[in-house]
């Protein structure tokens, strides 16, 4: 019998090509077991990360209630001295409280000026009709801003003239609300402004007023919340103020009565405060 080349040839490509299959099959196998070990290996190490991130998660979730408890724990020992720290502190002063915002109470500087044993509290509001058109002069030969002018005229009838006729045209027209007395002469003006995005209500009526009382001899501080949404304590630095950003704590409170009774400086919890609070008391 004769066999045939081409037979052989056949064959032995098939013998190879089955050899070559099976490495091929053997190395894929291989891989895959290289693979999944590998995959393994991630899996184990992103447990282990996950682990580890968990640890830090509940380490600073423990920090942070710790604090949160020492922060309240501080803001209930704060409260329960605050009446006994400022009693009497400003005993024979008389303070007017100037908003000018009719939207923002601003009760917690009463309690405060009470608590401190304050002989009087005034309070003017300048509502949003004081910049109406119709409530504004159409007259000014010295060359003065018209809410310039229109502030003068109101706070010389208030704190220098006792205008009464014009304080109760005022009051009757809905554009201020004044409460308490003004015949007196005032060791303190607060100022509560108005938490604006822009800063055309200090231009057009914190400014003028911080002016008056300056070139006045008139005692004037600033005082804003924690939570207005723009401060215009800068503005009030910018203008020789001391200021306190945090009225609303029992902390900007004690800070208020220090100023009052002789300390200086910018004070609170935002960016611009120079520090938390004053020292302690001027005697």
């Amino acid at each position: 019998m004769v066999i045939n080349v081409k037979y052989y040839v056949i064959t032995i490509v098939a013998i190879f090509l089955a050899i070559g299959i099976g490495i091929f099959i053997g190395i894929m196998l291989d891989g895959q077991d290289l693979i999944v070990k590998q995959q393994e290996d991630i899996l184990k190490q992103v447990e282990d990360r996950f682990d580890e991130f968990k640890v830090k998660q509940d380490e600073l979730q423990e920090s942070v209630a710790k604090l949160n408890n020492e922060n309240e724990n501080n803001v209930k020992f704060l409260n329960t001295i605050f009446p006994n720290l400022v009693k009497d502190r400003l005993t024979g002063y008389k303070v007017m409280i100037i908003e000018t915002s009719e939207h923002i109470s601003y009760s917690e500087i009463d309690d405060t000026l009470q608590k401190s044993g304050a002989e009087s509290i005034s309070k003017l509001i300048i509502k949003n009709k004081f910049l109406s058109s119709e409530n504004r002069i159409t007259e000014n030969p010295e060359g003065e801003s018209v809410e310039r002018v229109n502030i003068d005229q109101l706070l010389n009838g208030i704190f220098i003239e006792k205008n009464q006729d014009l304080i109760k045209k005022y009051v009757e027209d809905e554009i201020i609300q004044l409460n308490g007395e003004i015949n007196m002469e005032f060791d303190y003006i607060i100022l509560a402004g108005e938490d604006n995005e822009e800063l055309k209500l200090f231009e057009s009526i914190e400014k003028p007023i911080i002016s008056f009382c300056k070139e006045n001899n008139m005692g004037i501080i600033a005082v804003e919340k924690t939570n207005n949404d723009v401060s215009k304590i800068k503005e009030y630095k910018k203008l020789g103020l001391s200021t306190v950003d945090n009225i609303d704590t029992t902390m900007g409170k004690i800070s208020l009565v220090m100023i009052l009774t002789g300390e200086t400086g910018n004070y609170g919890q935002k960016k611009t405060a120079d520090k938390l609070a004053p020292q302690w008391f001027k005697e």
